[in-house]
């Protein structure tokens, strides 16, 4: 405190000279001190800058948290009638008020609302989320808590895990350790009360300063249903975070004795980053990729994840990517099941970049994605397609492909089609 710095430093220039054989004058001087200091800890008034006192109060007083649980009580006893326009407004004045009280406060009157016997109208809890949603943004670590002292709330607020989900999560960015122990004890007694929802909120938060630690916290809590886009922490969703969550990623795959979890885990962390570099657009997406450096295995699982992904408008710049990047065989499939997405929402568009694209490998398995689409509405249209692919086996089982999606209903253009191109 800077006012009393300032007492301390003005005593101390008349102490000195005293000396210690006028020790009785220092003692006398060390209770003014005292004095001096306490008058100043009652001050509403704080020490600015300088030691010049602010118009600032040092603390704000919580509202009158007593009676606003009688007024919430209140509220909650009296018979309602339905507002005009569908808002009450009363409740929305609760709300607010509720917003000022401090934490200690908020855990009270939760606990007050839980134990007391009220009419059911789901006003009270509403008044419970709200409160414990504030309580989340205060003192997030209080919440859980509180649902182990009053293990009813779980069924009070079903499905509660939404709520301690949440808290657990910002408890986590906080202080990860406490939080992981709560979640790892709890839900072994009561594995019946969380989900995945609730593990992966607590590995996406807790790794959020260090997104390579998510699979360390998978690895301790024993999340087995992983949903990447749940647990890699926003931190983890840029190119940077990408290649460190690669790096942790591979360092983690080498732990693991079976082989099955292994290729599960790789195929969802590599999904999920295909879905976050197509929503980056084509050239920054292929910026990281080059810089990565994929195995070809994980090359092969992107590709593989790419293939099922809308990105519509690229979809001809990922094609001609793909005939370069991935062994023709590879690179073929994919390529067919991307243009046969696109084809199902975007026909029109697929087939104008299938009339300038270059020949080659790459086109004849656009075509075949293509056809596999349209000859299910346009077989006439598809088959015009199927005729320019070179005389062969990729010409000849598209045709196949076409007669086989024939629409029902077209029987006579069916069989004269198979008659012209000989198909039993």
């Amino acid at each position: 405190m800077r006012t009393s710095l300032s007492l301390t430093l003005v005593l101390l220039a008349v102490i000195v000279p005293i000396g210690w054989k006028n020790h009785h004058k220092i003692q006398h001087a060390l209770d003014v001190r005292q004095r001096l200091e306490k008058e100043t800890a009652g001050s509403a008034l704080d020490s600015g800058p300088g030691g010049f006192p602010t118009k600032r109060p040092r603390e704000t007083r919580s509202p009158d948290a007593g009676q606003l649980t009688a007024d919430i009580l209140a509220f909650l006893k009296e018979p309602k009638k339905p507002a005009p326009d569908g808002k009450d407004v009363h409740l929305g004045s609760l709300s607010g008020r509720i917003r000022e009280l401090n934490a200690g406060e908020l855990k009270q009157l939760v606990a007050d609302l839980n134990s007391t016997d009220l009419p059911e109208s789901g006003d009270r809890e509403n008044l419970m989320r709200i409160s414990l949603r504030i309580l989340t943004e205060k003192s997030p670590q209080q919440v859980p808590l509180l649902f182990s002292q009053m293990p009813d709330l779980y069924k009070r607020l079903a499905p509660a895990e939404s709520i301690v989900a949440a808290a657990l999560g910002e408890w986590a960015k906080r202080d990860s350790s406490a939080a992981v122990e709560w979640f790892r004890e709890n839900s072994k007694q009561h594995p019946e009360r969380f989900s995945a929802l609730t593990g992966s909120a607590l590995v996406r938060n807790a790794s959020e300063q260090d997104p390579t630690l998510m699979f360390k916290f998978i690895r301790e809590l024993g999340v087995t249903e992983l949903s990447m886009d749940r647990l890699v922490p926003q931190s983890g969703k840029t190119p940077e975070g990408r290649t460190s969550i690669l790096k942790a990623l591979r360092e983690h795959l080498a732990t693991l004795p079976d082989k099955a979890e292994s290729e599960k885990i790789q195929s969802q962390v590599l999904g999920e980053f295909v879905r976050q570099t197509v929503y980056e657009g084509y050239p920054a997406a292929t910026r990281w990729l080059e810089s990565s450096r994929l195995e070809p295995e994980e090359l092969a699982v992107f590709a593989r994840h790419l293939g099922s992904c809308g990105m519509y408008d690229e979809t001809g710049k990922w094609t001609e990517w793909m005939s370069r990047k991935l062994p023709p065989a590879q690179a073929s499939e994919t390529i067919q099941t991307m243009v046969a997405s696109w084809s199902r929402t975007h026909y029109k568009a697929a087939g104008q970049w299938l009339a300038t694209a270059p020949e080659g490998p790459a086109k004849t398995a656009a075509i075949r994605g293509y056809v596999e689409t349209v000859s299910r509405h346009d077989p006439m249209n598809a088959a015009q397609w199927a005729m320019t692919l070179p005389a062969g086996n990729d010409r000849d089982s598209t045709l196949r492909l076409i007669h086989q999606n024939w629409p029902e209903g077209d029987s006579p253009e069916r069989d004269a089609f198979a008659k012209k191109h000989g198909i039993d």
